[in-house]
């Protein structure tokens, strides 16, 4: 697997990328790998010069950002530096939606791709970029995993969020000879249960994965069979958590179970991976190359301790994201990482907490099922699912028009598939959904004692 592996990095993916599809994205992981060897003020002054040649052209380009800079009477060449881009306003969910076709370039871009967050904020998001930054976002995506010791074309297990709805014969054929190709081996996070835990822990046996990629949950649900079984689970060189909080407990267990380190990473569906652990686990290093990340308080100022994260895309020049509220807290750490690379650490990173939902069997969903699933309904504004039975979920919806009962029916059916025929769910249609007493939102809440 190893030589298969080698084969895929040095032969068939710069083949299939560069000569089959003409992409950049081996050049520009190469060029991302060099950053690294950078100095930290020379990392500094790229970024404020891809930071300089994105606000050109949303000047030039983009009407909100045209409107936005002529209402405040300045020009690109007020924000010399990262420093002074706190003048231009924070860009939020609901700007979005109001703002969707004024966002976007007026400059044609080739085949853009349009995509949907179903946010971990419980707010879905439709977005679009262009495909030369959806090429750079995988080339960081690799830098990051790297880092973690996973590489392009090692066997790699995925615990993951699979596709709702029904897809083509054509369609998973693609998914599936694309998921080969790489290595990769998909299992369904959501579909794990005591009835076929013994399935994922044989065929991750069999595999004999390098990297396991998981969210949170599953794999701390998977390394709790295997302890309270007596099963010895594989040990892979490396396991890489998201999506989810990754609370230090759940860290020490899996690496005990498994016997290998644990990563943490930070990333969302708008811009992909942000910020990823090395092997020192002082934080997460921020890929600043690729994003600004900023920390500012209520007031929108900047902050030297924890505050609101705000995330500038770089590279999607086809509707930009400058100063987008992400809906998390987080705080920069002052202390540079002990393994010397330039990047800048994130300290933590709050907000993301989606409680774990049951089924009436008392099999666990991860929270993070929701999300996966509303973020393809744009007329859905924001929603909270809440389980206060073990045979029932209540959805709180708030409709951005026209309640779609269809829509409601297309929601049931995914939700029946998962939790099984005998959950109920209840379907509310709201004005709003009140914030909890912390004033945060939050999008699955558990009620069961059990929790």
């Amino acid at each position: 697997m190893s030589l298969y592996g080698h084969l895929i990095r040095r032969v068939v993916f710069p083949l299939y990328e560069k000569g089959l599809r003409g992409r950049p994205t081996v050049r520009y992981f190469r060029d991302y790998q060099e950053n690294e060897f950078l100095s930290e003020s020379n990392l500094l002054d790229l970024q404020a010069r891809k930071l300089g040649a994105l606000l050109r052209h949303c000047y030039q380009q983009v009407p909100y950002y045209q409107q936005v800079f002529n209402q405040r009477g300045i020009t690109p060449a007020d924000i010399p530096t990262i420093d002074e881009l706190s003048i231009l306003p924070i860009l939020d969910k609901k700007s979005i939606r109001q703002n969707y076709q004024s966002l976007i370039s007026k400059e044609s871009s080739p085949s853009p791709v349009r995509k949907a967050t179903g946010g971990s904020t419980g707010v879905p998001l439709t977005f679009e970029h262009d495909r030369d930054s959806y090429y750079r976002r995988v080339a960081v995506m690799w830098r990051g995993y790297g880092w973690a010791g996973a590489r392009l074309g090692d066997p790699t297990i995925y615990l993951w969020g699979a596709p709702t709805g029904e897809m083509s014969a054509f369609g998973r054929a693609k998914e599936a000879m694309y998921h080969a190709l790489n290595g990769r081996r998909m299992l369904n996070a959501f579909e794990l249960s005591d009835s076929n835990v013994d399935q994922y822990i044989d065929e991750i046996q069999r595999y004999k994965p390098k990297t396991i990629v998981a969210y949170v949950a599953p794999l701390v649900e998977v390394a709790r069979y295997c302890r309270a079984k007596k099963v010895t689970p594989f040990s892979p060189d490396s396991i890489i958590t998201g999506a989810e909080p990754l609370p230090e407990a759940s860290r020490e267990f899996l690496q005990q179970v498994f016997r290998c380190p644990v990563f943490n990473t930070y990333g969302s569906r708008e811009f992909m991976l942000i910020a990823a652990e090395c092997e020192r686990h002082a934080g997460l290093h921020i890929n600043i190359d690729q994003v600004v990340v900023e920390i500012v308080d209520d007031h929108g100022l900047p902050t030297d301790g924890p505050g609101r994260i705000l995330v500038t895309d770089l590279h999607n020049t086809r509707m930009p994201f400058v100063r987008y509220e992400i809906g998390d807290i987080g705080m920069i750490e002052k202390e540079s990482c002990p393994c010397g690379r330039p990047f800048p650490l994130l300290k933590y990173v709050e907000g993301r907490i989606l409680d774990v939902l049951r089924t009436p069997e008392g099999r666990p969903v991860p929270g993070e099922f929701f999300p996966h699933l509303l973020k393809d309904f744009e007329e859905i504004r924001n929603f909270q699912v809440v389980q206060s039975r073990s045979d029932q979920l209540t959805l709180k919806l708030v409709w951005g028009g026209r309640e779609d009962l269809s829509a409601v029916e297309l929601v049931r059916q995914e939700v029946a598939k998962v939790f099984g025929p005998e959950m109920e769910l209840r379907v509310e249609i709201l004005d709003r959904i009140d914030r909890g007493p912390s004033g945060k939102h939050r999008v699955t809440v558990n009620q069961l004692s059990s929790q």
